[in-house]
Order: C-alpha cells, then sequence, then structure tokens
C-alpha cells in the first residue's frame, strides 16, 4: 500500500514535470520551485517545530541525497548567462526549462569553449 506522503510527493513530482515542461507557460525553475516546497515540507514532517525551516531543508537534502554527478553542467544556464559559444553548443535560451536534456559533461565544454575557465563552467554544474 503506498503511503499519503508518498503519493503526495510523486503527484507534485509530475506537476513539477509538466510545468517545467511548459505546461501552463511555465518553466523549469517553477518546476524547481514546487519541488523544493514538497522537500521543505516532508523536512518539516520529520523535523517538526518552529524557526527551523534552514536547517531542515539542508539536513534532508544531505540525508536523502540522491547520487549527482558533479561533473555535469547544465548547457541551458551556461547559454543564458552568456557564458558560452552557442553556435558550436547548439543550445538556445528557449532550451531552459528542458535543461536536464541539455546537461553535459563540463569536459564536453571545456572542448567546445576552450575561451571559458573550469571554474566558470563548474558554477553551473
Amino acid at each position: 500500500m503506498v503511503s499519503f506522503y508518498q503519493s503526495f510527493t510523486e503527484q507534485k513530482i509530475k506537476t513539477a514535470q509538466a510545468i517545467s515542461a511548459g505546461c501552463c507557460e511555465g518553466s523549469y525553475a517553477e518546476g524547481c520551485l514546487i519541488l523544493c516546497s514538497v522537500i521543505s515540507a516532508m523536512a518539516a514532517i520529520a523535523w517538526p517545530g518552529k524557526n527551523k525551516d534552514n536547517k531542515r531543508f539542508v539536513e534532508i537534502i544531505t540525508r536523502y541525497q540522491l547520487s549527482v554527478d558533479p561533473q555535469k553542467v547544465s548547457g541551458p544556464l551556461l547559454v543564458q548567462a552568456g557564458k558560452v559559444c552557442n553556435s558550436k553548443i547548439g543550445i538556445s535560451k528557449k532550451a531552459f526549462h528542458l535543461t536536464d536534456k541539455n546537461d553535459l559533461d563540463e569536459t564536453i565544454f571545456v572542448k567546445l569553449c576552450p575561451n571559458l575557465k573550469l571554474s566558470e563552467i563548474r558554477r553551473y554544474s
């Protein structure tokens, strides 16, 4: 049997994915806001009390984090910041709401845009 919290979270994830895909003229950033709200709500349930929001949010992210590849860089965020040579990468500013499909390993960006320092590229990982 699926718990209430699991079905609540799954429903919000689907909503966030739909919005980040452009449903209701939404964007990736708005989908992230929904997911952060869900994470905050689950943290509040796990660690009840007043004036703890920042600590709870960080605690739940660090305790239950997914495996994330730190070398993966968001192409759309680089393009949006005007940091890359767009013609070589082939990502338009309109791809922002599809950032997960355009995230690439940092070594690819280093090869495509040798004028960017690795530290600049990593700011968008």
